[in-house]
């Protein structure tokens, strides 16, 4: 702090500040206020002049209780006007009452503010206005970010026609004021390419823009330039654009992050995001299902999906790390992405301490925390829970199948009621071979099928290949080499359960397949005299159980032939079974051989000169008998249900199982709707060759209720230090989640509350951070801190206006984006003389058209579009553009980069695969970040690099080529037009004639030197990815490949303006 006058060192406090006043009519001196100052009756801003100043205080005086100091706090008015021993810091109406001032121009080390070594102290400036503040009654005023935009004035009364949109009012409103005027509208051919650009991240075609100008010279150039924006609007581009932005915003990358940073399949939630900007989703909705799109009464894929949002936090798959740590590491950066993608808010401070300058306590911290703390992810290795993804042709391809497949079920129960109704009183129409008592025929018996995963609740029937003669159905069963597969059930149920008799024989059905026939099959009988111990099989066999040779395990044969069905038939005491035994349990197994193998099962069954089918199989209360035994374990829900209901069955639960028996479980119905089960059999494969190409992507599930974990405050912010319990629920500053009911209250609540349109944050930070990709430079220039130590906005009624327009308008984006960027303001020229920009260098006034680099992303798809070499292709797995070698050379992983050859190499920059331990190089020097945590603005450099990244990557020098051989005509043509074409491509405007100069003189410089060195001409149409020269001059060409490399470095190429 300047010295202080020595008129005030040696007066006490109160008549130090009198003093001061003194100082006005002393010559020389340095003033503290005066009579003469022009703002002398104007009270000052709380909110823009003081809060910055008592800012400096905060970290001692200010939220954070547990460092606040002498129990003082300057951030609420009735703190800070309190009386205290020594006097209220402030006195509202009276300085030099005020101990806040004179702790401020105290000399004495020991009492003044802030003490030594503490902070920059104030300068006299700050103390006047201090002073004028507290003499004006100490005004407090809420935060502007925390009061709703609806509090703001409506848009100023304006004169002239400058003004398109209600924005341009506002803008108007401060040139008037500032004694500014506005710059003339850009040319249109310049806010077509700017505007290209900023909607879709693609310079427009020359075709195009002729087009556009020619429309403008029929309705005038604001309907054209407008119906150009409407198609940008429309074009899927657009989303890919928006996309681009949002992926920084969510930490997007396709690894997990940490030591080995190995692959993480992501790309469908990217994918989302951009079908979610071209479809313009409201964003209230996008926020609600990227938060809690699980949660939703109506989920469904899409909405799951988009819970991959925070999915997009690192996992750390390295060996010893503990899963509990890097879970909270992963819930905690969740709370504070959402907080800063959302609302612009920095809370990350409040996991250890209270916020030292926003109303955030720790414990509101926590219970923020509380609402990601009960998902199912825990940091695993298998990134649980996963989402079998499918694409959306693929989804509408299985919904026609589903479709189908109704109608296929549909019409097999009309079909099998019907053949039931016409052999209920015949005797001899029961759908099963005479003298055959079934074990495992047709249909599941009232048994339980063992847990295998081959079988699941049921078993592959094969309704396509002809069964067996005289019966219905076969199974599949496919074994690897040298492995065992089988099916198998047990537990007979008591009163379907078969018995041995003297004189039965077994028989079983089998077809090997011709083409991979196995060593082996066998039937294992588990009977009521001891376990499985009854086996017989046929074939060259290494079936490790039983003993060979002996009822355990006894060979009966060779394989029958294949292609064909063949009745193997034994006698029961081959293999132990006596007469009176029970069968409680048959396998039909199969051993592959050295290449695998496979067979169709057809029944087995107990053949007997008098046997019947069982009750069961004839009879609908026999068999609802029978289920009950087994406890209908393999029905549906719905069924089970109403088998175990026993005596309080109702008649309707009684019509659906006679219905399902007399359908399904009946022989003469499954013999009658052979046809349809053949037509659903296909069906079944073609739906699940469609379920096969699913991708898992990691989302977020909610915990089971008995699951839930309970959530602490946690000391310091460290895991292992649980503090008190807290339930989910939000800052008190803001309003309320739910009134009355915030111990229920879960995440789908909090993603409501944020979309909520009582948030005053949620619309205002969207509109910033749209105004800062179109001005490159939001209103609130901190967009990731819209609090009280961030910059307050330049043009506040203008944010809050736009605010209030983006919810009015429905949360539409687009709508948005039209409103801005068909504005006047948008629309002005970037010109600017030398005295403006020195006057206004970061053009606060918006007197002239926004002007700054391209993005990474944007810079390389923008120099392989005018090169048409960009593949338009949207959607799909991540690509490998080139990169230089060893980037990749990771420690602990051997993950190697495998550089596209095909049109994967010229994808837009948004789908390269993003690894966080080493993004693509070109991207990182152009101001990307890594995406370990979320970023809602890239701070753009000027480095040495760009140039050289510009000039010598292989994607630009590519870029290069393609746009020297689109210029260059066959047969050469004129150099003139060449490069007026070149240029025109690249820059949406013709050369000047100076310009033009320049590049004649670089071509002939150029081509001579290639004419004395062929072997330089090779290598650069080579590196150029020139193959064929198609008539064309190589020497002249490889020149044209320089130029059109140049171009591509100008400043006009690389900056949109």
């Amino acid at each position: 702090m300047p010295p202080t006058p020595s008129i005030l060192t040696s007066v006490s406090g109160r008549a130090r500040i009198a003093g001061a006043w003194l100082l006005l009519l002393v010559p020389g001196t340095i003033a503290i206020a005066g009579f003469d100052d022009p703002g002398i009756d104007s009270v000052p801003s709380f909110n823009r002049e003081i809060r910055p100043i008592l800012a400096r205080c905060l970290a001692c005086h200010g939220p954070d209780a547990a460092a606040r100091k002498a129990d003082l706090r300057l951030d609420q008015r009735g703190e800070a006007i309190g009386d205290r021993r020594g006097g209220a810091a402030i006195v509202p109406g009276d300085p030099a009452a005020s101990s806040l001032l004179t702790r401020v121009l105290s000399r004495d080390p020991e009492s003044v503010m802030p003490p030594p070594g503490a902070g920059t102290p104030l300068d006299h400036e700050e103390i006047r206005i201090l002073e004028r503040w507290i003499a004006a009654g100490a005004p407090y005023e809420t935060h502007w970010s925390w009061v709703h935009p609806e509090a703001s004035p409506p848009p100023p009364s304006v004169e002239g026609s400058w003004a398109i949109r209600d924005l341009d009012r506002y803008v108007s409103a401060a040139h008037r004021d500032a004694g500014v005027s506005p710059n003339p509208p850009a040319e249109l051919a310049i806010a077509c390419r700017r505007v290209s650009l900023d909607l879709v991240g693609l310079p427009p075609s020359p075709e195009r823009l002729r087009e556009v100008i020619a429309l403008a010279g029929r309705i005038g150039e604001t309907a054209a330039y407008e119906a150009f924006v409407d198609e940008l609007l429309l074009d899927p581009a657009f989303g890919e654009r928006w996309a681009r932005v949002w992926l920084d915003v969510a930490r997007y990358a396709d690894t997990r992050g940490y030591e080995a940073d190995r692959r993480r399949t992501m790309w469908p939630w990217r994918d989302w995001v951009i079908r979610a900007f071209n479809t313009d989703l409201p964003y209230d909705r996008f926020t609600i299902e990227q938060l809690a799109g699980d949660l939703l009464p109506e989920v469904d894929e899409d909405a799951v999906l988009a819970t991959a949002f925070h999915r997009n936090t690192m996992t750390n798959d390295e060996g010893g790390t503990r899963d509990e740590e890097f879970r909270i590491a992963a819930v905690t950066d969740r709370v504070n992405t959402t907080l800063t993608a959302w609302m612009g808010l920095t809370a990350e401070c409040a996991a250890c301490h209270d916020h030292k300058y926003d109303p955030i306590s720790t414990e509101e911290y926590y219970r923020l925390f509380a609402f990601f703390n009960t998902t199912q992810d825990a940091d695993r290795n298998d990134e649980q829970p996963l989402l079998a993804y499918l694409s959306h042709p693929d989804r509408i391809r299985r919904e026609g199948l589903e479709a189908e497949r109704r109608v296929l079920e549909r019409n097999r129960i009309r079909v099998a009621l019907a053949a039931g109704s016409r052999t209920r009183e015949s005797t001899d129409a029961t759908g099963i071979p005479p003298g055959r008592v079934p074990l495992l025929a047709d249909v599941r018996p009232p048994a339980v099928i063992a847990g295998d995963g081959l079988v699941a609740d049921d078993f592959p029937w094969d309704d396509t290949v002809e069964p067996p003669p005289g019966w219905h159905r076969a199974r599949r069963i496919d074994a690897g080499p040298d492995t065992f597969r089988q099916h198998y059930i047990e537990d007979f149920a008591p009163s379907a359960r078969p018995v041995i008799q003297s004189g039965d024989r077994l028989e079983v059905w089998v077809r090997i397949d011709p083409r991979n026939p196995p060593a082996a099959v066998m039937i294992q009988v588990r009977a009521t005299d001891g376990d499985w111990e009854h086996r017989a099989y046929w074939g060259e066999s290494d079936f490790p159980w039983g003993e060979e040779g002996t009822g355990s395990r006894r060979r009966l044969g060779g394989l029958p032939s294949g292609g064909e069905w063949a009745s193997l038939v034994f006698d029961p005491r081959d293999v132990d079974l006596a007469s009176g035994v029970g069968i409680i349990g048959l396998a039909c197994s199969l051993q592959g051989g050295s290449d695998g193998g496979g067979a169709h099962f057809g029944p087995v069954s107990i053949v007997r000169a008098d046997g019947s089918p069982p009750a069961w199989s004839r009879d609908a209360d026999s068999w609802i008998t029978a289920e009950a035994e087994v406890g209908g374990r393999h029905l549906s829900a719905t069924l089970r249900a109403a088998v175990l209901a026993g005596d309080e069955r109702d008649p309707d639960a009684t019509t659906l199982l006679q219905s399902h028996w007399a359908a399904t479980v009946r022989p003469s119905g499954i013999a009658a709707s052979r046809p349809s089960r053949a037509e659903l059999e296909r069906v079944k494969v073609a739906a699940a060759a469609i379920e096969d190409l699913a991708i898992e992507v990691p989302v977020l599930r909610e915990q089971a209720e008995e699951d839930r974990r309970r959530t602490h405050v946690l000391q310091k912010g460290d895991w292992r230090s649980p503090g008190r319990p807290v339930i989910p629920g939000v800052p008190a500053f803001l309003h309320s989640i739910a009134p009355g009911d915030e111990i229920g209250a879960d995440r789908l609540d909090l993603a409501r509350w944020i979309a909520d349109e009582r948030n005053p944050l949620t619309a205002r930070v969207h509109v910033n951070r749209v105004w800062e990709r179109l001005f490159g430079r939001g209103l609130v220039e901190t967009q990731e801190d819209f609090g009280t130590q961030g910059v307050p906005p330049r043009h506040q009624g203008l944010l809050d206006h736009l605010a209030r327009r983006f919810m009015d308008e429905g949360w539409s984006h687009k709508a948005l984006c039209r409103e801005i960027a068909t504005s006047a303001t948008y629309r002005q020229s970037s010109a600017a003389s030398p005295e403006v920009r020195a006057e206004d260098p970061d053009n606060d006034l918006l007197a002239r058209g926004p002007r700054f680099r391209l993005e990474a992303e944007a810079l390389r798809d923008s120099a392989l579009a005018v090169s048409q070499r960009l593949t338009t292709e949207l959607y799909g797995p991540p690509v490998f553009p080139p990169q230089p070698d060893g980037v990749w050379q990771v420690v602990y992983s051997g993950d190697q980069w495998s550089t596209a050859v095909d049109e994967d190499r010229y994808r837009r920059g948004l789908y390269t695969f993003w690894r966080r331990t080493a993004p693509h190089p070109a991207m990182l020097t152009f101001d990307a970040g890594s995406r370990e945590t979320c970023s809602v603005r890239r701070i753009r450099t000027n480095t040495p690099l760009q140039a050289l990244v510009l000039l010598n990557d292989e994607t630009f020098v590519e870029a290069a080529g393609g746009l020297a051989l689109i210029s260059t005509p066959a047969g050469d043509g004129s150099r003139d037009l060449v490069l007026r074409d070149a240029f025109r491509r690249a820059l949406s405007r013709e050369p000047e004639d100076a310009e033009l100069d320049v590049l004649r003189e670089l071509h002939r410089r150029e081509e001579t030197r290639f004419r004395e060195r062929p072997d330089a001409v090779a290598r650069l149409l080579e590196a150029a990815r020139i193959d064929a020269t198609d008539g064309r001059d190589p020497a002249g060409l490889a020149a044209m490949v320089v130029v059109c490399n140049v171009i591509l470095n100008l400043d006009e190429f690389v900056t949109r303006g």
